[in-house]
């Protein structure tokens, strides 16, 4: 994590961004994932192009525009699979026998580099984009709707600097040759060289040793259920991202109350991140999102930061709640927000027509109490690492 947070160093370091804006981003990023500088450009500290270019310029690698990304040809966008694709914010943009440019939105993301590769068996040259044009190019070849914090439609612009925008189409004529251009080839041709340094390795002329036998996937263990709620304090205190917290929530929701729900806010949408019912895992919940200004159930919890307790009222985005967790339609239901400095930053789900939700109204609230201080716990880790 300390290296991948070194951008935010650098940038303080500049004085780009101040220590507050670092702080609320390093504070998104634990609680959210994904990359640093996205948290940035979310916060406002960055414009998504003045983060690109600063990439581009610190890897030198080319930064290429939303053109760049316009009819690209089936055999192209058939290299990744969509997998890899969404996972990494990848796009191939053009490949010869043996090698693949690949925009990402940070070329400095070597285990992004070494998955695509293994996949292809073909060197990969990475290029610089900012994310919501990869993210449209992933939408409009790939058919993604929702990657990460993105939610797809087809009106979506890209962010960009008001101050910049008349400049827009002088900048993208100066860098529409790099598809073919020598000063563009060169700049990948000394990344490659530069890459082969740092490993201190030669240049491999095999599939297997450019890169390693591994899967694209790494596997997770999942963790044994807490006994008690002191135990999976200590487990909370011992998880080592995001993702270990939700699994010990769910894991522990699944073990004492059967049927239930992880969910996270953020920019007003409420999005699913882990779900079960009667003890089976719901995998597809992750790609649910509700906006919270639509009347539902998860709004009135929203606005009164206060827990439920009672019957889910009849409403078309309860309806599609109750669908995504299985269609089940409970007698009652208890949703807890999670709180972080006052902030809502998620909700516990929890029913189950066997259990008297009453009786563990005040476990769900110190559940979401324990929740609060992993996130906390995180974002120490991060500060920690950028410091």
């Amino acid at each position: 994590m300390g290296q991948k947070n070194q951008i935010g160093k650098e940038l303080l370091r500049r004085g780009l961004i101040s220590e507050a804006q670092l702080e609320e981003a390093l504070k998104s990023q634990a609680i959210f994932g994904g990359r640093l500088g996205s948290h940035l450009v979310d916060v406002g500290a960055l414009e998504e192009e003045q983060l690109a270019r600063l990439l581009s310029a610190r890897h030198r690698v080319p930064f290429v525009r939303g053109k760049h990304f316009n009819n690209l040809p089936r055999e192209i966008i058939d290299q990744l699979p969509v997998e890899l694709v969404e996972k990494y914010f990848a796009v191939p943009l053009k490949k010869d026998t043996r090698q693949l440019v690949v925009a990402l939105p940070d070329p400095g993301d070597l285990d992004a580099i070494d998955a695509i590769g293994f996949h292809c068996g073909m060197r990969v040259k990475p290029v610089v984009a900012v994310e919501s044009t990869l993210v449209r190019a992933m939408h409009r070849y790939y058919g993604l709707e929702r990657v990460g914090q993105y939610i797809l439609v087809p009106e979506d612009e890209p962010r960009q600097d008001p101050d910049r925008a008349a400049d827009a189409d002088t900048e993208e004529e100066d860098e529409s040759s790099w598809l073919g251009g020598p000063e563009q080839d060169a700049m990948l041709e000394d990344w490659e060289q530069r890459q082969r340094l740092e490993t201190a390795s030669p240049p491999p002329t095999a599939r297997e040793s450019v890169f390693p036998a591994q899967p694209v996937e790494t596997s997770t263990v999942t963790p044994q259920p807490a006994a008690t709620f002191e135990q999976l304090g200590e487990q909370f205190s011992r998880a080592a991202n995001r993702d270990e917290v939700a699994d010990l929530v769910i894991t522990w929701i699944n073990r004492e109350y059967r049927s239930g729900a992880l969910l996270l806010v953020r920019g007003g949408v409420a999005f699913g991140w882990r779900a079960v019912r009667d003890r089976k895992p719901l995998p597809d919940f992750e790609q649910f999102q509700l906006e919270l200004d639509e009347p539902s159930i998860l709004q009135m919890v929203a606005d009164n930061h206060a827990q439920y307790l009672g019957p889910v009222p009849r409403s078309p985005f309860n309806s599609l709640l109750l669908h995504e967790l299985g269609g089940h339609i409970p007698e009652q239901v208890l949703i807890e927000p999670v709180l972080l400095l006052g902030r809502l930053i998620g909700f516990l789900y929890i029913d189950n027509p066997r259990l008297n939700l009453a009786a563990v109204a005040a476990e769900v609230r110190e559940l979401a109490v324990k929740l609060t201080m992993a996130f906390e716990m995180l974002i120490l880790q991060n500060k920690l690492a950028s410091t």
